[in-house]
């Protein structure tokens, strides 16, 4: 029985998607007003006043230990556009989880995990699955890319490479680059060959982008930005409902240009999902650069 071509056809686009997915990690809508912040006046000097900013904006970081929401993915790759239903789920220090769904029918077409250890990609199309550390995958080997930075993208916040949190004598790290743009409070960080911005509000202290710029030698200048937006609360805190990530890299060899949308839908707290897949022996181990290649082809 020959397949429905409609069917074929969204496979191959969601396996596209799934590559993208990894390729840009491996760096009525729901509003609500931001709350004034209850603590204590600024002080008067420009520099302490920078300073007091900077320490709003890190305390802003959401601090529930789960955040869950069902979403929208789109993905324009070299020029190439995608989108399908799915799903993100991230526990703090433990998991960051990216899920593909089939439209309407809702089930799985396959899913990201990225853990402090390691990155699992499952394609249930074809019942296979890579598995590999961050050392063994070229993007994120070659800019230096671990499951914290991933972390500090994903949920909004600042980051010190290598830690899971940023402590308030860990501020002294951060330069504060006066005004780039009106009503912005400009915020860098660097660490060896990769480069760390952040732009906040200056009003609500929440992060508006994100910059990381990484420069290799042999590889030319990687670049991974996040914009964020359409902020709703989530438990005392803000979250963004809106997250695009725009990526160009030659790190893996070739040139590639990237954006990816998350349209969240919602947003919760919940606690009450497994962090751990769990994969049947009917699922084959592929090797990443193979499944890079297969995926390619499609």
């Amino acid at each position: 029985m020959k397949r429905n071509r409609n069917i074929d056809g969204f496979m191959k686009k969601s396996a596209m998607l799934l590559m993208g997915l990894l390729l840009l990690a491996s760096c009525g809508s729901k509003r609500s007003s931001v709350a004034e912040s209850s603590v204590a006046p600024l002080p008067t000097d420009a520099k302490a006043v920078d300073e007091a900013l900077l320490v709003r904006v890190n305390s802003n970081s959401v601090n529930e230990q789960n955040i869950v929401g069902s979403m929208k993915f789109s993905l324009n790759m070299n020029g190439r556009n995608i989108s399908a239903p799915g799903s993100l789920h991230m526990r703090r220090n433990e998991i960051i989880r990216l899920q593909v769904f089939v439209p309407l029918l809702g089930s799985e077409v396959g899913r990201v995990d990225f853990t402090p250890t390691k990155v699992l990609l499952v394609d249930r199309l074809h019942k296979e699955y890579i598995e590999a550390d961050y050392t063994t995958i070229s993007f994120l080997k070659n800019n230096n890319i671990d499951f914290y930075t991933l972390q500090s993208l994903f949920w909004n916040q600042l980051l010190v490479p290598g830690s899971d949190k940023v402590t308030d004598s860990d501020l002294q790290r951060f330069t504060l680059n006066g005004y780039k743009t009106a009503g912005r409070l400009d915020i860098a960080l660097e660490s060896g060959k990769l480069n760390y911005e952040w732009s906040a509000d200056r009003l609500s202290c929440l992060i508006q982008q994100a910059l990381l710029t990484y420069e290799s030698a042999t590889r030319g200048k990687s670049e991974m930005k996040c914009t964020y937006s359409d902020f709703t609360k989530l438990g005392k805190k803000q979250f963004p409902l809106s997250i695009v990530f725009n990526m160009h890299t030659k790190a893996t060899g070739k040139e590639r240009n990237a954006t990816m949308t998350i349209k969240l839908n919602d947003v919760s707290n919940d606690s009450k999902w497994d962090a751990t897949t769990t994969l049947s022996n009917k699922y084959e181990k592929i090797e990443s650069s193979d499944l890079f290649d297969k995926l390619l082809k499609m």
